[in-house]
């Protein structure tokens, strides 16, 4: 597989924990608001922090130039917080079965 399809495919999943995560929560981000409340909303559901300004950096909000890859422990908490173990495991369930948010 090329760096490029890598690049594509890692982009994919990160799309599909965000919508996972939006549904989880109940709500699209959109404001900086948006990401103070998910903020807290991870921090009392996980018991990890992941500041609202590097959520706001894995979604976009702070465009492109400012977008970075999200590190594993990134990963891990927000699949934790749409009710998966780690990234690992939201990432393979995701692709064997189509899955994009807890039950």
């Amino acid at each position: 597989m090329s760096l490029k399809e890598k690049m594509e495919k890692a982009t994919f999943y990160h799309e599909k924990v965000k919508k996972a995560v939006e549904n989880t929560i109940g709500r699209n981000m959109h404001t900086t608001k948006d990401f103070d409340y998910l903020a807290i909303c991870i921090r009392e559901r996980t018991n990890c922090n992941i500041s609202a300004m590097t959520l706001k950096r894995f979604w976009g909000y702070l465009g492109e130039k400012n977008m970075r890859q999200p590190r594993l422990s990134t990963l891990d908490t927000l699949a934790q917080y749409v009710g998966y173990t780690d990234w690992m495991t939201y990432y393979k369930e995701s692709s064997a079965t189509g899955k994009v948010e807890s039950d």
